[in-house]
Parts: structure tokens; sequence; C-alpha cells
């Protein structure tokens, strides 16, 4: 043992040529962490399996947190602001952000990001801003109501065309 670690085994022999060798095995210490997780093309299938069954709930594993939006939107907009709650709204929307995507639902992932951007910008604290706070806010609540996958087409479209419209807005007051 060097440390806890436990040392390499020694194999000695001679080879065909009557050449001397050594072989040296090292202890997989990553595998005995994994707990005995092994990814393999079976692994690869039921994390794929998984991964579709959690898209197809995907809208309402998350209805939960959409739903908290506006009531924190209230807290952290409100006189005084609350801080605590713009963290919240923050963290709902960036994991909002990254997981949609992830599972196929680009449109709720583009809303959130969006969101997440006017949160991170301090929209709390600038009046001009918060009509696009609001936007973004129903914006995800229509569209994870309806399940909306992928980038909505069309109606994405227009969605984030006006998202961007009201942002633009906020920018030339």
């Amino acid at each position: 043992m060097i440390g806890s670690r436990a040392a390499p085994k020694v194999r000695r022999g001679i080879g065909a040529g009557g050449t001397r060798y050594e072989i040296f095995e090292v202890p997989n210490e990553l595998q005995a962490k994994a707990g005995g997780f092994r990814a393999d093309r079976f692994d690869a299938a039921l994390i794929a399996a998984r991964i579709a069954e959690l898209a197809d709930a995907y809208p309402d594993l998350v209805q939960a947190d959409v739903a908290r939006l506006a009531p924190l939107w209230q807290l952290a907009s409100g006189s005084p602001p609350d801080r605590t709650a713009e963290q919240e709204l923050f963290r709902i929307a960036h994991d909002l952000s990254g997981q949609s995507d992830t599972l196929g639902y680009g449109l709720v992932a583009a809303i959130a990001g969006g969101l997440r951007l006017l949160v991170e910008g301090g929209a709390a604290r600038r009046r001009h801003a918060h009509a696009a706070v609001v936007a973004h806010i129903a914006a995800l609540e229509q569209t994870v109501r309806r399940g909306v996958r992928g980038d909505g087409g069309d109606a994405g479209k227009q969605i984030l065309t006006a998202l961007h419209a009201a942002v633009a807005d906020c920018a030339r007051r």
C-alpha cells in the first residue's frame, strides 16, 4: 500500500524470443468508486430509454417549478425586493434552460434562457425590464402547459420574436 492506494502488482515472464518482460497491473480505483457501474451498449440503451421516459413526462415534471415563477417574480420585483426569491427564480430558469434542450424542448430552453439572462442582469431592480420578464414567464407557462416539443415550429418563432421585441423595447427605455 502506498498511502491509501493499493500497490500495482507486477507479473514477470519471458517472451517468445527469450526476452524478459514485466506487466504492471494497476488496481482500477475508479471502478470501485463507480460502484460497479459499467457503460456498455446495454447500459447505453437503458440510459436512452430512461431519457425518452423523462422527455415524455417532462412537462408534468416541471409544471410545479413553472407555476412558481410568477409568484417568485412578484416577490423579487416587490418593494423591498426579495433577493432570495430572485435567486430562486434564477435557479429555476437556469435549470429549465439546461434540462429542456437536453430532453427535446428547445423552445422552453430558449425562453428560460432569456428569462435567466434578464434575472441575472438585474431585471428585478430595473422597472423598464419588468414587462419582458412577465412576457417570458407567461410564454413558459403556456409552452410547458401545452407540452411543446422542439422549437415549436412557426408558433415558436412567433413567440421568440415577440419576446425579443419585448427585450428590445426594455433596452430602449
